[in-house]
């Protein structure tokens, strides 16, 4: 007698089902709404062009957080990073990011100045400047073609 294909065994669940886990809700108070503020480690030790010498003068994690730590209370720097030279601290409060923005924190015998927002980005420098973002170009068409393009249509400017 042939067996059919409906078995009575309780079927095995696959990996994806047993890894799967339910959508985490979250809550307003978990949620990072305080903007970081900036450190820049040429602040610290000047523009060197030498990359050995550069390396070698890194601001490290533990250092930054102890220097940090002086400044306002430890338990409320929730983040540190560092991308470039250039150092974001994350605080858990916005009293205490203002705290930390009045004052200069103290690195290597040096006071340094905390910026409030990015010193790399100058989009609001110039409030006569626009940028214009171009979409659906493909990655194999050159200036030479965009340019042509620009100069012989009408253009609709959509400001966002």
């Amino acid at each position: 007698m042939a067996k059919s294909n409906e078995q009575s065994e309780p079927k095995m669940a696959s990996y994806a089902e047993k890894t799967k886990t339910d959508p985490k809700t979250i809550e307003p108070s978990d949620m990072v709404s305080v903007k970081p503020v900036f450190i820049q480690e040429t602040d610290v030790f000047g523009s060197i062009s030498d990359g050995e010498t550069l390396k070698k003068l890194y601001l490290t994690h533990p250092e930054m957080y102890k220097a940090v730590g002086e400044a306002v209370p430890e338990r409320t720097i929730t983040g540190l990073q560092r991308i470039r030279g250039l150092w974001r601290i994350y605080l858990d409060d916005e009293a205490e990011r203002d705290i930390l923005i009045s004052k200069c924190l103290k690195l290597r015998g040096k006071s340094i100045w905390i910026y409030s927002r990015n010193p790399r980005v100058t989009v609001h420098e110039n409030v006569n400047n626009i940028r214009i973002r171009v979409k659906d170009v493909p990655l194999s068409a050159d200036d030479g073609q965009i340019i042509r393009e620009r100069d012989g249509k009408t253009w609709l400017l959509n400001f966002e």
